[in-house]
């Protein structure tokens, strides 16, 4: 529910700031609507079968009341009875669920306009009927949920009725003034309690509604905890055993030299893993605090570039598995250096990753307003329904125990986040089995960049990450 500018937000209200979004804004209030919906249907049913219960009441009130009118009243009340009785077979239809407030306004002014008729033809404003306007109104007030919009059409309506009935039938009796004020009060308040129980109803639903919210993201909270240790647990145990493992090996007087280089490689790898592994815990830690700022410089893109590649180079990789860098534009950006290497790094890692075999291309284009960067791959692919999952923290495509492919599951999602705040997007087109490619796309200049002035061209380098 969006309240008033002017307004003093309550706990929920900003439960729902601090929480959600402008989405969640919107969600909430399609899901009060869908959920007011079935409440008025259910109400309208309600209403509905108690006038049909009540119909033949009123044929033996005709008798005592009115009994000279009692045979026109009867086929008055029996024409009353066939429109209760079609909106409730109307009510069980996917129209009638959909728009049940439309039902409740012919219904409850069918049933005024009875009372309307009635009183015209037993008395007017003196007529023992009069008061079942009032009843009328108030019952569908009280018991169908639904707008005060509704209510003060029905009202309208009614009222309408009455003015007609007055050129009709006039009626200058004691109990004129009397039965107007009695009917004016009766609208008064059944707009009111209308109104009462819609702020209720809202007020009501959107506690349950930020409640659940909140119980969901507990909820992901802790799954995300549960799958943090899972991984945590096997990519820092996996590296270690193997540091240890080939350190014991390296004890054996008997290996060559040939021997004690394989084995001083792999306890070099291992440690690369480890430090990749902690540097992404690192990384969505601040992230996640809030603590990773934007420090913009500028960027001479060429000089960027090949450092970014020469610090790419040493990423493992499947045998026979190429990485093409094509030659990127002159162009100066003004951006986060050590954010945007990050990012390709993690990109091009990630691509090394899922390659078996094929190469790894790495492009950067230049766009009026932005630069464009492509990491593409002959990898195994990304399935339709995973491509959002992927940027996830913790996910990966094979989702096991033993995690073939290694890694945490954290370096899209830093990307991802990176990314957002270097002011881009970032998009994935794949195929499973032919490969996957990325796109990157950063503004030159963010709207609101932040950080130092801009530096010079060569001085990139002791800008770097």
């Amino acid at each position: 529910m969006v309240e008033g500018a002017g307004e003093a937000r309550s706990p929920v209200d900003s439960a729902l700031a601090r929480w959600g979004s402008e989405r969640d804004r919107r969600a909430l209030e399609d899901a009060y609507r869908a959920s007011h919906v079935v409440a008025c249907h259910r109400g309208v049913r309600l209403v509905n079968s108690i006038g049909l219960v009540l119909a033949p009441v009123g044929v033996l009130l005709d008798h005592q009341m009115v009994p000279a009118r009692a045979a026109l009243f009867l086929w008055l009340r029996v024409a009353a009875f066939a429109v209760l009785l079609v909106i409730q077979v109307l009510l069980h239809t996917a129209r009638g669920r959909r728009h049940p407030q439309w039902l409740a306004v012919v219904g409850a002014t069918s049933a005024t306009g009875l009372a309307v008729v009635m009183t015209a033809l037993s008395g007017g404003y003196g007529s023992p009927y009069n008061p079942s306007i009032e009843i009328t109104l108030f019952a569908t007030a009280l018991l169908v949920p639904w707008a005060p919009g509704w209510t003060t059409l029905v009202c309208g309506l009614t009222a309408l009725m009455l003015v007609a009935r007055a050129f009709v039938v006039p009626d200058t009796g004691r109990y004129v003034f009397a039965s107007v004020f009695g009917f004016t009060l009766a609208c008064a308040f059944s707009v009111l309690a209308s109104y009462i129980g819609e702020r209720w109803r809202r007020r009501g639903f959107q506690v349950r509604w930020t409640l659940a919210h909140l119980v969901e993201r507990l909820e992901s909270a802790e799954r995300l905890r549960s799958e943090f240790l899972g991984a945590m647990s096997h990519e820092l145990r996996t590296p270690l055993q193997v540091v240890m493992g080939f350190a014991d090996m390296l004890r054996e007087p008997t290996l060559d030299e040939a021997e004690r280089s394989s084995c001083l490689d792999r306890i070099e790898r291992a440690g690369r893993d480890l430090l990749e592994c902690i540097d992404s815990t690192l990384t969505v830690a601040r992230l996640e605090a809030g603590h990773e700022e934007v420090l913009a410089s500028a960027v001479w893109l060429p000089v960027f570039w090949r450092d970014v590649q020469d610090r790419c180079e040493p990423m493992p990789r499947a045998a026979g598995v190429k990485v093409a860098w094509r030659e990127a534009p002159a162009v100066e950006m003004f951006t986060d250096p050590r954010h945007l290497a990050v990012i390709l790094r993690n990109l091009v890692n990630n691509a090394l990753k899922f390659t078996a075999r094929g190469s790894v291309s790495v492009e950067a284009r230049e766009e009026p307003d932005a630069v464009t960067f492509t990491v593409a791959d002959t990898g195994i692919g990304i399935p339709p329904d995973a491509r959002d999952a992927i940027f996830e923290m913790f996910r990966q495509l094979d989702g096991a125990d033993d995690r073939r492919f290694g890694g945490v599951g954290l370096g899209l999602y830093i990307v991802r986040r990176l990314v957002q705040q270097l002011g881009g997007a970032v998009s994935v087109a794949s195929a499973v089995g032919v490969g996957s490619t990325f796109r990157v796309t950063v503004p030159k200049r963010p709207a609101a960049a932040v950080g130092r002035p801009g530096t010079p061209r060569a001085a990139y380098a002791a800008n770097g990450d």
